[in-house]
């Protein structure tokens, strides 16, 4: 059986040629890695190939291999996906940090503890039971801290 697996691997290495050929164009990965991919696939098709069922085993290992090739291209554009999603969180939170460690400056404590609540999603009833201070208290607060970061950024003088 294992010589029967390797007998139809070792004949048929040019179609796993062929169909890494047929995908490198089209995704921008190394030939390599692709001919890599059809090669498993050319194994798996060795492994699972039944000859009563009346195919080529040629035809039948050219679909195992482009199957297995667009399985792990989906693999990798999920994870490609992924960290590209990561990049964009942490320049999010750099730029987050920067900015609210720029306008700390220019605000009291307690104006700064009421912005930042607010850049965290909090509305102002949540931000007055967090404090201990009256929504009213907590709304002009807010416009007050607003008011100062627009003039700082107005007058161009923004730490940054």
């Amino acid at each position: 059986m294992q010589n029967n697996i390797e007998k139809l691997v070792n004949d048929n290495e040019k179609l796993a040629y062929k169909v890494a050929h047929k995908f490198t164009p089209k995704i921008m990965v190394d030939f390599e890695d692709i001919k890599q991919m059809a090669l498993i696939g050319l194994y798996k098709a060795a492994k699972g190939f039944d000859d009563s069922k009346g195919v080529k085993f040629s035809t039948f290992a050219f679909r195992v291999m482009s199957n297995e090739v667009l399985q792990e291209m989906r693999k990798f554009k999920r994870t490609s996906e992924s960290l590209e999603e990561m990049e964009m969180e942490v320049t999010y939170e750099e730029k987050y940090d920067h900015t609210m460690d720029s306008i700390k400056v220019y605000l009291d404590e307690q104006e700064y503890q009421i912005v930042c609540f607010t850049m965290d999603g909090y509305n102002q009833k949540e931000i007055a039971n967090e404090i201990g201070l009256g929504q009213s208290q907590i709304s002009r607060v807010y416009v007050r801290a607003k008011d100062k970061v627009r003039s700082v950024i107005d007058n161009g003088s923004l730490v940054g």
